[in-house]
């Protein structure tokens, strides 16, 4: 499945959590690169990096 059909889905999951166009695309550039992750100590951006599996997590570093 190409990350265009893949995005499609996951971004679904984003719809209403609270972020802003900026965050999305954020998001996007993360989720479309294979192995970066995204840090931010904005709550609701890492609440839906989480949900994408594209969070930083500290502990694994």
């Amino acid at each position: 499945m190409g990350p265009c059909k893949r995005g499609k889905s996951k971004a679904m999951q984003l719809f209403g959590c609270g972020i802003g166009y900026v965050d999305n695309h954020s998001l996007a550039s993360v989720h479309l690169n294979p192995g970066t992750q995204l840090w931010s100590r904005d709550r609701r951006l890492v609440d839906a990096a989480q949900r994408l599996g594209v969070a930083y997590d500290a502990l694994t570093y």
